[in-house]
């Protein structure tokens, strides 16, 4: 795995180590009802969880209000996973 990495990041490669929460699907997307599928190169970790983003705009909208953002987010991703 470290040499995947190693020559990965010589290559210019971007590698996503951890997967994203949400199966890698934009956590803006989610907190509006959408599934827009990332690959999860702009994140961040919030409660120890990987956030997706498939944009800086996404990202930046998200971080003006994210504990609601999140609640919806999660809301909307649970409710879907059941059908």
């Amino acid at each position: 795995m470290h040499r995947i990495l190693f020559a990965s990041l010589l290559a210019g490669v971007s590698v996503s180590v951890f997967a994203g929460e949400f199966g890698d699907e934009c956590a803006f997307a989610l907190s509006m009802g959408k599934h827009v599928k990332t690959d999860c190169s702009i994140s961040e970790v919030s409660g120890g969880k990987t956030l997706c983003f498939s944009s800086a705009a996404a990202k930046a909208t998200f971080d003006k209000y994210p504990e609601m953002s999140l609640k919806q987010a999660t809301r909307f991703y649970e409710k879907e996973k059941t059908k």
